[in-house]
Order: structure tokens, then sequence, then C-alpha cells
């Protein structure tokens, strides 16, 4: 019998197995009413459960397409990527942490020169991997000296001078680094030097003891990551938009240079966020980077920037690593991986390294990319400047939330948030504070400048006495909790001025699996007194984990 299949009545909503098998075999009694036993050996009945699955899976892939094609459900990042294309916004690679970096040498009788690209790391453990530096600024250690100098007497806290066996490396207007083997260190700012007594400005914040400290001003800067150096990339074919993928990932994309050489002479081009303002001489390209942190370049089309030669050789230069995990702790770069010069003894990082910054999650990708928008790449309200600061990334390191505060009619103070290691905020370094204030200064009305502080980071302190359930580990629950907690307290999880419920908490811990019961014991800003009340942080305050005590009973 021939099925009329206008009069079939098809149910568009219909998305998933058993609705697709239940509208089959209503189709069935409609057209086959003969065929009302239906157990589940029956060939037909298998047939139909096959379709159903099928119909599922494909239903399933639908929805997720359609997902993937809206800027609030996509998932993917490459979606996300994509879409944020199309409002010119592209998400932020990785920025490796720095970190200044001492080295001590055995005799020599001639200059010590620790080169660019010397490799240090971190020491692996059982469960960490080591993490590898690379130093980014040459450093000389003269003949005679063993990179670092020790005080004759203590130096108290407050001091402003000390004499030392050695004043080699100290140069007046400039930093050296005091420092002992328990974990203390400061810069301060030499403001003499006579014979061996050296003068600085700044009032030391630690002592230092003649059997434990040192005190150097030779000392350079070591960057998370390594380097590529003059990677060829091939030779222009001279036409438009020709396009070139650097070898190696994931690429730290501030930090792609890119030479062509043109008839014999190596000339740089600039890299730009796009070739809007380009001529037809500028010699621009710029980067696109896809999920995994690879990185194509693009070159002009003859009009909107110049197209390289033909058969022009071309090279790119840049940095591969990046991650919040280059913000190490003091004292912890002290493996040496370069073995020459032979003389190098030691290294090591009096003061912790900082700047490092994860790649931009799509999740604050969706937040910062429409913010572009709504800016007009301009500051005049506060809202601009804190969408302006919140998205911005240099060299030196990446913000992750600002606030904004006008104090005048003509300033506007910055906080800038920088997440750091261990789920707690870091101070932005001076590089970044530096850089954020040029790209601010240069969005805002004429009269107007900003000065950018540093924000204030709270620990919060939770105690909580916790019944697991009979059949559950206790220790695992307990485990389970911490997690919970400590990522409630998280400072990806926090904002200026925000507050912390102690319901929250409850709730955190009561949908563990395996908890019976809490009561939270306490709930309070780290030097509050102890208390079980919601806190809200001040103004220009973000709170970050503390201490999390869990008492079984």
């Amino acid at each position: 019998m021939a099925i009329d299949l206008t009069q079939v009545n098809i149910d568009y909503t219909t998305k998933d197995f058993a609705t697709f098998r239940q509208d089959m075999f209503s189709l069935a009694d409609q057209f086959t009413p003969e065929w009302n036993n239906r157990p589940d050996s029956d060939f037909g009945v298998m047939l139909v459960n096959e379709f159903a699955l099928g119909l599922d899976i494909l239903s399933f892939y639908q929805d997720r397409i359609a997902n993937e094609s809206f800027l609030p459900t996509a998932q993917l990042r490459k979606s996300v990527i994509n879409l944020l294309s199309l409002i010119d916004y592209q998400l932020d690679t990785a920025i490796p942490g720095s970190g200044d970096v001492v080295f001590t040498i055995g005799s020599s009788a001639t200059n010590t020169v620790i080169f660019v690209g010397y490799q240090v790391a971190t020491e692996a453990s059982s469960t960490e991997e080591a993490i590898s530096f690379e130093v980014v600024t040459s450093l000389t250690i003269p003949a005679g000296y063993v990179g670092r100098s020790v005080p004759d007497s203590t130096i108290n806290i407050g001091d402003t001078s000390a004499t030392f066996d050695f004043v080699t490396g100290m140069v007046i207007g400039q930093q050296i680094i005091l420092y002992n083997t328990a974990g203390d260190a400061e810069k301060v700012t030499v403001n003499n030097i006579v014979s061996l007594t050296v003068t600085w400005d700044e009032l030391t914040v630690n002592a230092y003891s003649p059997t434990n400290s040192f005190a150097t001003g030779l000392f350079t800067t070591a960057t998370e990551g390594t380097a590529v150096n003059s990677e060829t990339l091939g030779t222009s074919p001279g036409v438009p938009d020709q396009e070139f993928t650097l070898a190696s990932a994931p690429v730290v994309e501030t930090t792609v240079s890119v030479i062509v050489t043109e008839s014999g002479t190596d000339i740089a081009y600039t890299r730009v966020e796009n070739f809007i303002a380009s001529t037809s001489t500028d010699r621009h390209f710029t980067t696109k980077v896809n999920e995994v942190d690879e990185v194509t370049l693009t070159f002009g089309n003859g009009t909107l920037g110049k197209i390289p030669p033909a058969t022009s050789p071309i090279v790119a230069s840049y940095r591969v690593g990046g991650g919040i995990k280059g913000n190490v702790g003091a004292n912890l770069i002290n493996q040496l991986i370069s073995t020459t010069p032979a003389n190098v003894e030691t290294v090591t990082n009096p003061l912790a390294s900082s700047g490092g910054s994860d790649r931009e999650t799509i999740e604050q990708a969706k937040k910062d990319g429409p913010r572009t928008v709504k800016t007009n790449d301009r500051a005049v309200t506060k809202d601009d400047y804190e969408a302006l600061a919140s998205s911005f990334s240099s060299a030196n390191g990446a913000v992750d939330q600002a606030l904004a505060i006008a104090t005048t009619y003509d300033n506007v103070d910055i906080f800038p948030a920088v997440q750091g290691p261990s789920g707690k905020g870091a101070l932005p370094s001076a590089g970044l504070k530096a850089d954020l204030k040029t790209f601010l200064d240069s969005k805002s009305m004429i009269h107007v400048t900003t000065t950018i502080k540093d924000p204030t980071y709270s620990d919060f302190n939770i105690t909580t006495d916790l019944k697991v359930l009979a059949n559950f580990d206790a220790t695992d629950v307990q485990a389970n909790v911490n997690t919970a907690l400590f990522d409630f307290l998280d400072f990806k999880n926090q904002v200026f001025g925000g507050t912390l419920h102690v319901s929250d908490a409850y709730n955190l811990i009561t949908n563990v699996q395996g908890v019976d019961f809490t009561n939270v014991t306490a709930f309070h800003r780290d030097g509050d007194p102890v208390a079980i009340v919601d806190v809200t942080a001040t103004q220009f305050e973000i709170f970050q984990p503390g201490t999390i005590t869990i008492n079984l009973i």
C-alpha cells in the first residue's frame, strides 16, 4: 500500500531517542495497524530503534552546530575565535613570566659572559615538571668576582647603607638586590658609593646577616619559554594577502617579529592589528591565532600594506611558551641547563618572577569582545576605562580585571588586578603599569590622564566541621570540600568590592557528594576577628583564598 506522505503529521520538536521512537510507532499505527505486537526481538522494532538512535545523534549535532553559531552558547574555542573575528577582536595568547636571576661563578682570569638564550630552570619533582627560563639580556661578570657581595655586618630593618667585601657591579642610580638564603629579598636604588660602603634611598624591610646574606648589582632577566630565532618561513611569491604559519606553538603573539630580505637588505616589518590605516608602502603584517595558539602571518595586498617583493626571503623570530606557570616563587629557579660558560656554578632568583598569564579563556573573551564595540576603542565613561583595562595585555603581563575611579575632572585612578599563582592575585609589574598607562592615555580625552595603582588582595579564611556519610572515604570527601571552597575563593571568581555569603559556603559544601552535614565555624577576612557573617570587600579590595580548615567529626 502506498503511503500518502501529505497525511503524515511531522512533529518538528522531536529531538531525542524516545520521542523519535514513539513518533515512528505512531506512524506505524496509522499505516500498518496490523503490526501491534512489538516485542524487543521483533526485527521491525530493532530497525525503529536503530533509526531512532541515528536521528538522536544527528539531532544532537544539529543542536551543537546551532549553538556554535552564536557567541553566548558557543563552547568551542575555534567557534569563539571565528565569531569574534567578525568584530576584529582576537583572543590574547599566554604571556610568559619573567624574573631577575643572579649567577655565581668560579674563579676566572677573564670576564664571564652569560649570553642571551642561556637556559635555567626550576627543579622538577614527582608532581611537577621543570619550568624552563632563558636569559633575555646578556650579563658580564668581571674577572675575579664571584657575582655577589657579602655585607661586613648585619643590615638591620630600616638601614640605608652597608659595607661589603666588593662593590663590583654596583652603580649609582641603579638598583641592587639584597637577599638571603631564608627567602627575604628586596631591591634598593644606590645613591652613593664611598670605598666599599654603599648607601641607598629606600629603608630596608628585611634584616640581612653576613652569615647568609648577599647583595649584587649584576643580575639579569630570565623569561619563561623558548625563543625561536630566525625561523625561515619561505620566500615571497609576490602576491597579495600571502600567509605563512609559524612552525612552533604555543606562540606568544606579542613577541613575533619579521625580517624580509629585499634586494639583499634585511628590513623589519611591523606587526599591526589590521591594515585599515596601512598604505601601499607600509611594511606591515598581521597575526591570526587559532585554537591551539598557532600563529599565521598575513602581509598586505599592495593597497593596504606593502606586498613583500617576489623571491624575497622571509624569516620570523618569536617566543614559545607563556602562562601563569612562569610566575614562580623566590629561589625556585636554581637549575643550570646550559653548560657554557663552564665556570658558572649556581643560579637563583631572589625575588619571585611575575608577569605570566594564561591565554584568554573563551568565557573572558565572550565578555571582553563585545565590550570593544561598546567602547569604540575610546575611554570616556567609568565602564569604558574598566572594559579597556580588563582586556589589556602587553609583553609585561595581562590584566584580568580592573577598577576605575574618577578622582578629579582630569584624572582617573585605575586599579589593575592580575592573576597570580595558587588561586591568588598578584600586583601588576612596573612594566605592565607603564604599558597600561600609555595605552589608556592614548584612548582618553585630551585633558584626562590616568594614574595606575595597586589593588588590595585580602586572604579569606573558612573553617568548618564536616560529617561524612558512612559509605564514603572521609579523606576523599574532605579533599573535595577543600577544592570546592578553594574554587569559591579563587581570584578568578572574585571581583572588586564583592560580597562573600556564608550561605554560599554551606551550599557548596553540602553539594559535595558524600557530605552528611556541615557546620561553618569561621568565615572572615584574614586579620579580622573570627566571625560567621557575610563579608563585603572594600571598593579597592579583592578576596582570595586564605586558610581553609576542614575538621572531620
